[in-house]
């Protein structure tokens, strides 16, 4: 009899083992597939915002549009392209960006959340000032585009 409690005792404790395994390889997928999920959106947002600037850049062209906010970001920050080309990083107060100008690193649009996150390079942004950041409206970025023949000016829609 006290062999049989042993077993059982035994049998207990391997099925705790096996459910705290399951849980725990469950998280890790969970994890990667949340992460996997946030590249795409990332992705997404980026080629929007290049096929917006395509669209609006025949002089003349005005379009707001609506983007969705991608993960947990709060705000989108565009560097206008000539100061990328150039270095020229005045007015540019966030480390990272500015760090990346100067070094003339191909990338001029930047998510901000509890992170930063480089998103993409469009040569045919520009911008009124050397960069400019907007915020989220809840889960939408909402942005106005203004076509230059063949350059297209961003920034904040006033919607």
């Amino acid at each position: 009899m006290k062999a049989q409690i042993a077993g059982q005792i035994f049998i207990y404790i391997l099925a705790i083992i096996v459910v705290g395994i399951i849980i725990l390889i469950g998280y890790r997928y969970i994890g990667k597939l949340t992460a996997l999920k946030c590249d795409a959106e990332i992705s997404t947002f980026g080629k929007q915002i290049n096929d917006a600037v395509e669209q609006y850049d025949a002089y003349g062209s005005l379009g707001n549009i609506e983007l969705a906010v991608p993960c947990k970001y709060q705000e989108v920050c565009f560097v206008d392209a000539a100061a990328v080309e150039s270095g020229n990083s005045a007015g540019i107060d966030n480390g990272f960006i500015k760090q990346s100008v100067e070094s003339k690193i191909q990338m001029n649009v930047f998510l901000l959340g509890d992170n930063l996150k480089p998103v993409s390079y469009n040569a045919h942004i520009i911008v009124p000032e050397t960069m400019v950041c907007i915020d989220a409206d809840g889960k939408q970025f909402f942005l106005e585009l203004k076509g230059l023949n063949g350059k297209t000016s961003l920034n904040n829609s006033a919607e």
